[in-house]
């Protein structure tokens, strides 16, 4: 009998720490001290859905783009490649090393050290700094990685003309008028 009762205690210790372990984490999590946020079931907004339309259906479906890195659903939408996301993160323990440098390529950056060390602020902070990088980078950058296409969310300076435009989305075709 005496085994027994250990045996039950063990067993109720465990339970406990995991009751506990789940409502800490529910509790970090409903007062957003995590830093995780989940976007689940959350519609683009229209004009990207649009832009990710137009990728879909214009243009060659082996086609690659250099889109901004905080960005999460081109390659489900618009069914294309991209160069680089922050949240497409290698699987493999080989390949981080290939992702942190196309990051760090794409944005211009030393090192992902520079970006915020908190989830939910990464987004912006790459947001902004894609969105300060000239036309020039993104164009040299496009062509190391063979992308044919940029999404931007600023215009690019004339005599550029993007070749779609969507509420703040432009896409250029580094073959077409966007050059």
């Amino acid at each position: 009998p005496q085994m027994g009762r250990s045996v039950w205690r063990g067993r109720l210790n465990q339970w406990a720490i995991a009751l506990s372990m789940t409502v800490l984490l529910a509790e970090a999590w409903i007062h957003g001290t995590l830093g995780v946020t989940l976007f689940v079931g959350a519609d683009p907004a229209p004009d990207y859905k649009a832009l990710c339309d137009y990728a879909r259906t214009h243009t060659p479906a082996d086609a690659i783009f250099l889109v901004p890195p905080e960005e999460q659903e081109f390659r489900l939408l618009a069914r294309r490649a991209i160069v680089i996301n922050f949240k497409g993160v290698a699987q493999l323990s080989s390949e981080l090393g290939e992702w942190r440098d196309r990051l760090c390529r794409v944005l211009d950056i030393p090192s992902l050290s520079v970006l915020p060390h908190h989830f939910d602020q990464v987004f912006d902070a790459m947001a902004k700094r894609y969105a300060e990088l000239p036309p020039d980078h993104l164009r040299k950058v496009a062509g190391e990685y063979h992308a044919r296409y940029i999404v931007t969310t600023h215009p690019f300076p004339a005599p550029a003309v993007a070749d779609f435009e969507s509420g703040r989305f432009h896409l250029y075709d580094l073959q077409g008028k966007g050059r």
